[in-house]
């Protein structure tokens, strides 16, 4: 099974016509941890200023980068866990032959 690392980056820039900072958020995908950490590590227009544990998940690190010419960037690299995030909340069990099957306090006008 092939892994894949997520390098998530969320720019903060404070280049501009309007002024006041400009927000982006990118990702980059890797084959592994190592490689994710070297293409920012070793990327010329990087600069490491700030190394910090992830308070949300104790496995990852977040590194804060300055980027020449655009500005801050505060990155972390990790693991894809799955295809898809799965909600909370139950999937609804309605047949789609049966729209109005489902239980609701409303009234259908079809």
């Amino acid at each position: 099974m092939k892994i894949t690392w997520i390098g998530l980056i969320f720019l903060i820039s404070l280049w501009g016509e309007e002024g006041g900072p400009k927000y982006g958020f990118s990702e980059e995908y890797f084959n592994s941890k190592e490689a994710c950490w070297e293409y920012f590590d070793m990327h010329p227009s990087f600069e490491l200023l700030a190394q910090h544990n992830n308070l949300y998940h104790v496995h990852t690190t977040i590194k804060k980068y300055e980027i020449e010419e655009v500005g801050t960037a505060y990155v972390t690299c990790k693991k894809k866990m799955f295809d898809e995030t799965t909600s909370p909340w139950p999937a609804p069990t309605i047949d789609p032959a049966e729209p109005d099957q489902h239980k609701h306090d409303h009234e259908h006008n079809h």
